[in-house]
């Protein structure tokens, strides 16, 4: 299973068949659909993308968003 939060919260899923590879040797891309690479693409401004090789928690990616997000404030005040 494939989980995607946006901003801490779960924002989509899909279930992936079989054994997925992130390793840098997979070719994979974050915005583009690999399969139809002139449709779906993501047109706008993504930052701290991160991809874990272990499943987290909703707990754990919370925990995660809440600390990059004051992190964040406390460089911008």
């Amino acid at each position: 299973m494939l989980w995607l939060y946006i901003d801490g919260k779960l924002a989509g899923s899909a279930k992936v068949d079989g054994s997925v590879n992130l390793s840098v040797n997979s070719n994979w891309q974050i915005g583009r659909n690999e399969e139809f690479p002139s449709e779906r693409v993501f047109h706008g401004a993504m930052d701290l993308v991160k991809v874990y090789e272990q499943p987290l928690t909703p707990e754990e990616i919370a925990v995660l968003f809440d600390t990059e997000r004051k992190i964040l404030s406390e460089r911008l005040n």
